[in-house]
C-alpha cells in the first residue's frame, strides 16, 4: 500500500524524506477517523486531524498535528487519497451533464489508478524575481490553508495565501495580473500534486468534459455504518466495542458475513 512515497516531502534535518507508513486498518482507526471528520473546523484541519489519527510514521518520525500541518498541499491531497485507496479500493462512479449536448453520463475510475505529479525542481521554495524585488517564494502547507480567513470571498483568500508565501511580504497591490500569473505558474511548476480532473468523452456526442475529483473524499465517512456493524457483533458474540474495534476490517466483515448466512439459513428452515 505505502510503495507509492509522498511526490514531495519533508526536509528532516537537511534530508529530504517521503516515506510513510499508515496505521493497521481496524475499527477504532476507521472510527477514529469519522469522527475527526466529523469535528468543527475548516476542510484544513480536518485533513490534518485525519492524518495524524491515521498515519504511524511520517518522514520517519511519530507524526503529530503539527508535522502533519507542515506537509505542502499536495502530499496531504495525495496521502488523503492514499488513505482513500486503504479504505476502499473500489470503483468509483461520477455523473456528469455534457457540456455539449446536454445528456447526463457515467464514468467510472480507481482512485489508486489516478496519476500523481512528483514535486518539481527547486521544491518546496524558490526564487522569483518581480521588477526590482527577489522574493523567495515557497509552497503551500497545510498550516497556511488553516491560518486563512474564511469570512473574505475566495479571491481575498487567494491572493492573502500568496502574500504569505512570499518573503519579503508584498504589498499585494503593487502585484500586477502578471506578476501573479508569474507567481502561479512558479508555485506550478515545483508543486507535486495529484489528479483533481479527468477528461471524460460522452459516449453520446463524444465531446471532451472535465470532471472533477474530490481529493477528500474520505472526510466524507459517517461513524454510523460502524456503529451498525458493532451493534450486531456486540449483540451476536456479546463481545466488547473494545474487543469489536481492534478487530482487522476483513475479519470483522467476514463475521458479519457469517452472521448473514446463519440469518438466511434459519430462515429458509421456518420457511420464511
Amino acid at each position: 500500500m505505502n510503495h507509492q512515497p509522498l511526490p514531495g516531502g519533508l526536509y528532516i534535518d537537511g534530508t529530504l524524506r517521503r516515506d510513510y507508513r499508515f496505521n493497521p486498518l481496524c475499527g477504532a482507526l476507521e472510527l477514529s477517523l469519522a469522527e475527526a471528520a466529523a469535528e468543527e473546523g475548516c476542510t484544513a484541519d480536518k485533513v490534518t486531524a485525519v492524518l495524524a489519527s491515521a498515519l504511524a510514521t511520517l518522514a520517519g518520525r511519530e507524526p503529530d498535528t503539527l508535522l502533519v500541518a507542515t506537509l505542502v498541499v499536495g502530499d496531504r491531497q495525495f496521502l488523503m487519497r492514499q488513505l482513500s485507496v486503504l479504505l476502499d479500493d473500489s470503483q468509483r462512479w461520477l455523473s456528469a451533464r455534457c457540456t455539449a449536448c446536454g445528456s447526463i453520463f457515467d464514468l467510472s475510475y480507481r482512485p489508486s489508478m489516478l496519476p500523481v505529479k512528483n514535486a518539481g525542481q527547486g521544491f518546496p521554495e524558490m526564487s522569483v524575481q518581480i521588477d526590482e524585488v527577489c522574493y523567495r517564494l515557497r509552497l503551500p502547507t497545510g498550516a497556511d490553508q488553516s491560518g486563512l480567513d474564511l469570512g473574505k470571498s475566495r479571491e481575498e483568500q487567494q491572493l492573502e495565501l500568496l502574500a504569505g508565501l512570499l518573503h519579503p511580504t508584498p504589498d499585494l497591490s503593487t502585484l500586477s495580473p502578471q506578476d501573479i500569473e508569474k507567481l502561479d505558474q512558479a508555485l506550478e511548476s515545483m508543486a507535486p500534486e495529484v489528479a483533481l480532473q479527468m477528461l471524460a468523452p460522452c459516449p453520446h456526442c463524444q465531446a471532451e468534459n472535465t470532471l472533477d475529483l474530490d481529493p477528500y473524499q474520505s472526510l466524507d465517512s459517517a461513524p454510523d455504518a460502524l456503529l451498525s456493524e458493532i451493534h450486531v457483533l456486540a449483540s451476536t458474540y456479546h463481545w466488547s466495542q473494545r474487543e469489536i474495534l481492534d478487530l482487522p476490517r476483513r475479519r470483522r466483515r467476514h463475521y458479519l458475513q457469517l452472521i448473514d448466512g446463519n440469518r438466511d439459513t434459519r430462515g429458509m428452515e421456518t420457511g420464511h
